[in-house]
């Protein structure tokens, strides 16, 4: 059995670990770059960033740039499945429409959230964002190619 001194010691061990991946992972980015990941939070700047080979490279861009195609994508499918429906009553029909600017005025107020951490050079602050940010990240990031010769 461990002791609580112990127990303790590996516990720091466990938070200077975690706090030396935070620190790596978090890289001083200039005010340019974080002004460009702020307004990537505008649809039509988010899908030209990453259409430029030069700002699809800085991280920062890369994961704002998706995070915002994935909170307008969101958005734009609540919008089409409740736009869509047919209702014939009055008293939903203004419950739906409700529904809808509530949930667009969420995914506004999320982008905005979202634009300010950026322009600080945080993570996007939604966890489901950043995580599908990053897998979208592994699957678009170019493979390299191993250096061993045949």
């Amino acid at each position: 059995m461990e002791t609580d001194e112990e127990q303790d010691a590996i516990a720091e061990q466990d938070a200077s670990a975690e706090q030396t991946y935070r620190d790596r992972r978090r890289r001083p980015v200039s005010t340019p770059v974080r002004a460009l990941a702020a307004f990537a939070y505008l649809f039509p700047v988010a899908a030209a960033l990453l259409a430029m080979p030069a700002y699809r490279q800085v991280r920062l861009i890369r994961v704002h740039a998706i995070s915002s195609l994935a909170l307008t994508a969101v958005s734009g499918v609540v919008v089409l499945l409740f736009g869509s429906l047919r209702i014939e009553a009055l008293e939903w029909a203004l419950l739906v429409g409700l529904l809808i600017s509530a949930v667009m005025l969420g995914c506004f107020g999320l982008g905005i959230w979202s634009a300010i951490w950026a322009y600080q050079g945080r993570n996007p602050p939604i966890g489901a964002l950043r995580d599908l940010a990053d897998l979208l990240e592994k699957k678009l990031s170019p493979r390299r190619e191993s250096s061993s010769a045949p």
